[in-house]
């Protein structure tokens, strides 16, 4: 089994994926982690260029695995991978990226130190700090996820895809959440969870709100750009603006049914520079 996992789930972003994926594997390269680390890509049916650069980065990076899904699926669905796919890429912790972020040069180091540090055994979420949010403190903190989430603000602690390291356990679950198994384990997921914009905070929430967690507060990870017309296109696609309003209906079901029952922080509800 491999110590970590980057997975990229993409979608007709062809040239910023290919810079993405190029730049983990040259820091994983880097600190010589070659063989303890995998890049995953699942593409979710592009139709631009996206399999042509799979392919050429294929030959030139080993450790990058591809998997394409045979039709295009909404933001908050999870994709369901092969269990044979699933074996190749098994690891310890699991880092979901969005394919239009980027890895700070010589900042892996960093997060390998904490993910093989004895405290990470024991640990659901992982934070890697968002590289525009400053200031940063160079610290590495332990704590609960509710913890954070009260002294960060949800957003910005797990609602950024990219600052997301799971464990295996807590990857998993993703896993489970659109089968059968996953209605009996949480029917709140189809329910309420994955209609909202922050429906992976909500299913954190659910899981894993009173678990161990660690903040990598130094700047790890950032987008390659401020959002442009085209993204916003992409989330008029994906309806985001009123998936928005559903993940408080997804707060108040957490509630309802006693998953959360602490009075949520006013700093939870912190969203950069604004509150929701």
């Amino acid at each position: 089994m491999k110590k970590l996992r980057f997975q990229i789930r993409t979608w007709n972003r062809a040239k910023k994926l290919e810079k993405c994926v190029r730049r983990i594997a040259e820091e994983v390269v880097k600190i010589g982690k070659q063989d303890e680390c995998v890049i995953f890509v699942i593409d979710n049916h592009s139709s631009d260029e996206t399999p042509r650069v799979l392919n050429k980065l294929k030959k030139e990076i080993p450790f990058l695995l591809t998997y394409r899904y045979p039709k295009w699926c909404t933001v908050e669905e999870v994709l369901p991978i092969p269990e044979e796919i699933l074996k190749k890429v098994e690891a310890e912790f699991v880092w979901l990226w969005g394919d239009d972020d980027i890895l700070l040069h010589d900042t892996l180091p960093i997060v390998w130190k904490v993910l093989t540090s004895e405290e990470a055994k024991n640990c659901a979420i992982i934070h890697a700090g968002h590289g525009w949010l400053k200031p940063h403190s160079y610290k590495v903190y332990h704590g609960t996820v509710i913890e954070f989430c009260n002294l960060m603000g949800f957003a910005q602690f797990i609602g950024w895809i990219t600052s997301i390291i799971f464990s295996k356990e807590a990857n998993f679950l993703f896993y489970k959440l659109d089968s059968k198994e996953g209605e009996e384990l949480c029917p709140q997921y189809k329910e309420v969870y994955k209609l909202s914009a922050f429906a992976h905070v909500l299913v954190i929430l659910h899981f894993f709100a009173y678990a161990p967690a660690i903040v990598v507060d130094y700047p790890i990870v950032e987008p390659m750009e401020p959002q442009t017309a085209k993204d916003a296109e992409r989330w008029e696609k994906e309806n985001v603006g009123w998936k928005y309003f559903l993940t408080i209906k997804g707060l108040k079901r957490l509630y309802e049914d006693k998953i959360l029952t602490e009075k949520l922080k006013s700093r939870f509800f912190k969203y950069h520079n604004f509150y929701l």
